[in-house]
């Protein structure tokens, strides 16, 4: 029989961890929080137009508000570019919304679609954690993968914006979470999740497709390993639920088909060029062809430097335009202010390379697609570009590797609180990383950004509008 004394020392024990507990969730319910309102703030106070691109995703969408599905190719439509041959989920998205709220709504409607994107841009935060709760029970390391993503500059201010990259990195985030659990579980439903967001996310953005690669090559790997699909989980137990998600992943993989299937039928390409639909004169009325046009070339003198060279330029740049804003409007930091996320890339980096363990498979799948994917970015994508326009800047930001974000920062997160076993020195590392990119983010970007990205009258009107909401 357990003795006072004991059950007393248990009590204790198990107050104290429900403590934890709620500290720990108080403090991931802040983040969110903290993240969703400077957002909200800088979606209702700064200028439209700001965002990467965003006056052309506003355009598009509104375009697609008054249409009854696609937006059909048209003389009058080039100044988007081919609105019938891109993918479309997007910007099919928002001119649906448009349509929703414009007769019930007094807001602006690009208000409402940055708040959308606000909400895409927080689901990718979501499901980072879920993504850094299956390979840890750690809360500090699960804290901390939240605190990264949401002090990341160029994450932060792009989930304030239109912009079509908020769907993709949320889709990729979630293909990533659903392969890793598939991986785990070998269940249907997962499987068919994957399938899902990953043709969801084609039909959102181009770039998506070297990543709907591997993680298909994982996922067949992994049926291949139950040598037949009836040997996975739930396929000899349907329930409807499967059954819905199993209807769901073939009309999804039939619009993937017939989008990607029509332009290589067509077009011979994924995704076709201008002139390959229209006349070259018609394809000069738009702005980037225009662009693209002038930058392809050969300049006097000029030297294409060395794949292995070009790495360390491409990676300067990764770094200038993630740790800082790189858009229509750009801020970027000194270098000074740079080399603290060098030294924690460095430092995990190492950490994983000294306890690299090929039993723990969810970290190597994350490994292999932060590898992979960022290879593919720099030389398929970055590298062409750079040899046809012989600039090495040209189509470069840090954005575009932000799909795999979700990986990163999970990746870093375990790295450097599992660098000691010691709790006290995992809560001081845990504050000091947290307080870098805290310091490196809200605060920066308050005490840097100019006054003339703001407009004051454009917060004067939105709380006039939701006033009148809540009258």
């Amino acid at each position: 029989m357990m003795t006072k004394h004991k059950i007393s020392d248990i009590e204790k024990k198990f107050k104290s961890s429900k403590k934890v507990d709620l500290v720990f969730r108080s403090l991931v319910v802040l983040t969110f929080l903290f993240f969703i309102l400077r957002t909200l703030e800088l979606a209702i106070s700064s200028y439209f137009g700001i965002g990467p691109d965003e006056s052309y995703h506003i355009g598009l969408s509104k375009l697609y508000s008054e249409n009854v599905l696609l937006v059909k190719n048209t003389e009058e439509n080039i100044r988007y570019g081919l609105t019938e041959n891109i993918p479309y989920l997007y910007h099919f998205i928002l001119g649906n919304i448009i349509k929703l709220t414009s007769n019930n709504s007094i807001i602006d409607y690009r208000i409402i679609l940055r708040i959308v994107n606000i909400v895409f841009a927080t689901i990718t935060v979501a499901y980072t954690y879920k993504i850094t709760s299956l390979i840890t029970k750690s809360r500090l390391v699960k804290l901390l993968s939240i605190v990264i993503l949401t002090n990341l500059p160029m994450f932060s201010f792009l989930g304030a914006m239109v912009s079509y990259d908020n769907l993709l990195i949320m889709l990729s985030t979630i293909s990533v979470y659903y392969l890793l659990v598939f991986t785990k579980s070998s269940n249907l439903k997962n499987l068919t999740l994957l399938i899902i967001f990953l043709t969801l996310g084609s039909l959102t953005k181009i770039t998506i497709l070297p990543l709907v690669l591997l993680l298909s090559i994982i996922a067949l790997a992994q049926i291949y390993k139950n040598r037949h699909l009836i040997k996975i989980k739930g396929v000899t137990d349907l329930d409807i639920t499967n059954l819905i998600l199993i209807g769901i992943a073939l009309f999804t993989s039939s619009l993937f088909l017939f989008h990607y299937g029509n332009n290589i039928i067509s077009y011979k390409n994924i995704l076709p060029n201008c002139t390959q639909v229209y006349a070259q004169e018609v394809c000069q009325r738009n702005k980037i062809f225009s662009r693209d046009e002038e930058l392809t070339g050969n300049i006097p003198g000029v030297e294409i430097i060395n794949r292995f060279h070009y790495f360390k330029y491409w990676k300067d740049h990764i770094y200038q335009t993630t740790t800082g804003i790189f858009g229509s409007k750009s801020l970027i930091k000194q270098e000074v202010l740079i080399v603290p996320y060098r030294i924690i890339v460095l430092i995990t980096t190492i950490y994983l390379i000294r306890h690299f363990n090929r039993k723990s498979k969810s970290i190597n799948y994350l490994i292999l697609i932060v590898i992979f994917y960022s290879l593919f970015l720099a030389y398929y994508q970055n590298y062409r570009t750079y040899q046809n326009t012989q600039l090495i800047f040209v189509a470069l930001q840090g954005r575009y590797i932000l799909p795999i974000i979700g990986p990163i920062v999970s990746l870093i997160s375990i790295s450097l609180l599992n660098l000691s076993k010691n709790l006290y020195l995992k809560i001081i590392i845990f504050v000091m990383i947290s307080t870098i990119f805290i310091l490196g983010d809200y605060v920066y970007l308050k005490r840097n950004i100019p006054d003339s990205w703001y407009n004051k009258s454009q917060v004067s009107t939105f709380l006039k509008e939701t006033n009148e909401i809540f009258r």
